[in-house]
């Protein structure tokens, strides 16, 4: 299927902010500042923030390098999630907002957030969540289905680009970033990969082959996805992009 994306580059700190804005609220933690939170005292870190069930899926990690980004990016999504609600005049603790995620099928990875208590009934549309080197970040969309990913600019050899990305992929993303260094375009061709793929639903299920960047118009890039991949008939198709701190991100927003 052929989907056509309405692109643009912003500062991540104005994602959702100004006229005409989507529908979409983001947020960045970076993953020291919640290491030393954690380890300060683990007790009233637990009592803050993880309600049981995440807590026990926190010990199950043995390396920290994996613990405390999959951690930031929860606590980024709670506190977003509870600053949203409390400007709505609804009032949440980051304990109450539980995440889990989906265990099997395509969707398997997926987080789910939900919040417990009186307030069980209260979901927001979609929310989505990545970490990359010192940073963790989370997008939630009121409406729509949203996806985010986070990735350092870094160097790649050329034998994993020809591995990832087709000539004709390389080739259109040059014409459509040709400002940006070759390790940028390359970086940026995957967050908005792996964003499209978490709006789907479907996560690295598939993997990065399963949607091919086949041509470019005015407002952005033409993506074509495999033919079992969910459909989207008539569904318009946004993404927002940029660079902070080493790192490159995408959300791509399915209204």
């Amino acid at each position: 299927m052929e989907i056509p994306v309405c692109c643009k580059q912003e500062l991540f700190y104005r994602v959702g902010k100004g006229r005409g804005s989507l529908p979409v609220v983001a947020a960045r933690l970076p993953v020291a500042a919640v290491t030393l939170a954690y380890c300060a005292d683990p007790d009233e870190f637990f009592r803050l923030y993880l309600a049981e069930e995440e807590q026990a899926e926190l010990s199950s990690f043995r390396w920290p390098q994996k613990k405390f980004p999959w951690l930031a990016a929860r606590v980024a999504a709670k506190r977003l999630y509870c600053r949203y609600k409390r400007g709505r005049g609804e009032i949440f603790h980051p304990r109450d907002v539980v995440i889990r995620k989906i265990r099997a099928g395509p969707g398997r990875g997926k987080p789910l957030l939900r919040v417990d208590g009186p307030a069980a009934s209260t979901f927001f549309s979609d929310f989505s969540l990545s970490h990359a080197g010192q940073w963790a970040v989370c997008a939630l969309a009121s409406y729509g289905r949203v996806g985010i990913d986070l990735e350092p600019v870094e160097d790649l050899s050329p034998s994993f680009i020809r591995t990832v990305y087709t000539p004709g992929e390389m080739e259109t993303l040059q014409t459509i970033a040709g400002s940006f260094t070759l390790s940028e375009r390359v970086k940026l061709l995957w967050v908005m990969k792996e964003s499209l793929l978490k709006a789907l639903g479907v996560g690295f299920y598939y993997g990065l082959g399963s949607v091919r960047l086949t041509g470019a118009n005015e407002a952005g890039p033409v993506f074509t996805t495999a033919p079992d991949l969910p459909a989207l008939p008539g569904r318009p198709v946004n993404m927002s992009y940029g660079f902070f701190k080493g790192c490159v991100f995408c959300i791509t927003l399915i209204c």
